[in-house]
């Protein structure tokens, strides 16, 4: 059970966190004084890193079992 086995790619959404996390941080801070700027700047970074997140952890789990519904892909043959 090959495609169950998500460690790696919970280790790319945590790496995402980090690196957003060390972006947003300087850039906020430099851009204090402009509050409007860096509301939508933290709020896009935290959608962003949202979303990155959820699609690393669940696409590849909805595409497997897409193609296993149609029928074209059995990497660990047929389930009985």
């Amino acid at each position: 059970m090959r495609h169950l086995n998500d460690s790696r790619l919970v280790g790319m959404s945590i790496y995402n966190v980090v690196i957003l996390c060390l972006i947003t941080a300087p850039v906020t801070l430099v851009i204090n004084s402009q509050t409007d700027a860096t509301y939508a700047f933290v709020s896009l970074a935290i959608i962003m890193c949202s979303f990155l997140s959820m699609a690393l952890i669940f696409v590849p789990k909805v595409s497997v079992n897409a193609f296993n519904i149609s029928g074209t892909l059995y990497r660990d043959g047929p389930k009985h």
